[in-house]
């Protein structure tokens, strides 16, 4: 959760996302990504389906190797090396481990299949698309270019709708029996009474739901341009589609005191990513990637702690919870 250079307390960027069927999708690999699995045993590298990097800057994927080899090594006595891993990220990617595991000799156990993302907003997971993700909880994935020094991208993850509560007072009330047919309903399939009429599932269900993610790279609001990869052009299509995000993970890398040096390096401040979260409508923002100048809790002469920075971030956003992450 730090930028740019680890802390005492805190190692560069990566973020862990558990599927509704334990498996995890990671979002960047800085140094020190599988220390963090040694710290939380719920999370184990045999269970990595995909990773994804938001872009190549060195905070972000320096730990990258190192949890290739950990995870060959590990996986190494599973049935096909415990499956395929997935690697999503920008162009550059592919020549970067391939280089990197040629001279170190780094021997993968797993197949791995990388994937490099064009400069247009993209699907991951159209059945006949060029990435096929590993998808067993129904999951869908686009990817969108957004403004940064360097490529830098940002993903909307969202869960197929589910259907919704069952009504059991509507279901009586149509003479539905207990038993298998309400089981067909809460599955979200119609059914046959024996006096021949069909009742729908929306006729005894409430609304779908679905559960949608945006996690955003390195990024800023656009108001400076660097050289064609990264204008406020980009965001648009981002907004569209993750509008009414249950999560929203966004840099807060400076206060919007220094929102002049955010904007020049490609950041942005806690006030941008609460004003991004306002126009998304998020429910929850959590806010990484902080300058080592923002400490725990104490102010230090050149910065603020970091519950200034969720201060401001709130102010921005007073529907949404916001909260800073912890390592």
């Amino acid at each position: 959760t730090s930028s740019a250079v680890p802390t005492l307390n805190r190692n560069t960027s990566s973020c862990a996302l558990m599927t509704d069927e334990n498996r995890v999708w990671l979002f960047d690999c800085g140094e020190g990504t599988q220390r963090q699995f040694l710290a939380y045993p719920a999370f184990r590298w045999e269970q990595i389906d995909v990773i994804f990097i938001t872009h190549l800057h060195g905070d972000h994927i320096y730990g990258l190797f190192g949890l290739l080899s950990s995870m060959a090594l590990f996986r190494s006595t599973l049935p096909d090396g415990g499956g395929r891993v997935e690697l999503v990220g920008p162009k550059g990617i592919k020549d970067l481990i391939d280089h990197v595991g040629r001279e170190t000799e780094m021997r993968l156990t797993f197949p791995l299949a990388i994937h490099e993302l064009g400069e247009q907003p993209e699907v991951l997971t159209v059945a006949d698309g060029p990435l096929q993700l590993p998808l067993r909880d129904g999951y869908s994935v686009k990817a969108f270019p957004i403004p940064h020094r360097l490529r830098s991208y940002g993903f909307v993850v969202e869960s197929r709708p589910k259907p919704g509560d069952f009504d059991v007072k509507k279901a009586n009330a149509l003479g539905v029996p207990f038993g298998p047919m309400w089981g067909k309903l809460k599955k979200g399939e119609s059914v046959t009474l024996p006096d021949g009429r069909a009742v729908q599932p929306d006729q005894v269900l409430g609304p779908a739901t679905s559960k949608k993610l945006c996690f955003l790279g390195d990024c800023t609001d656009g108001a400076v341009a660097f050289e064609g990869v990264g204008t406020a052009a980009d965001w648009p299509p981002v907004i569209e589609a993750a509008a009414g995000a249950n999560a929203l993970v966004h840099e807060a890398t400076f206060a919007h005191e220094l929102a002049d040096k955010a904007r020049s390096h490609g950041h942005s401040t806690a006030r941008m990513a609460g004003a991004f979260a306002k126009r998304i409508g998020a429910q929850l923002l959590v806010l990484n990637h902080f300058s080592k100048r923002y400490t725990e809790h104490e102010a230090r002469d050149r910065g603020a702690a970091l519950g200034a920075l969720v201060q401001e971030a709130q102010a921005e956003c007073p529907g949404t919870r916001v909260l800073a992450v912890r390592d």
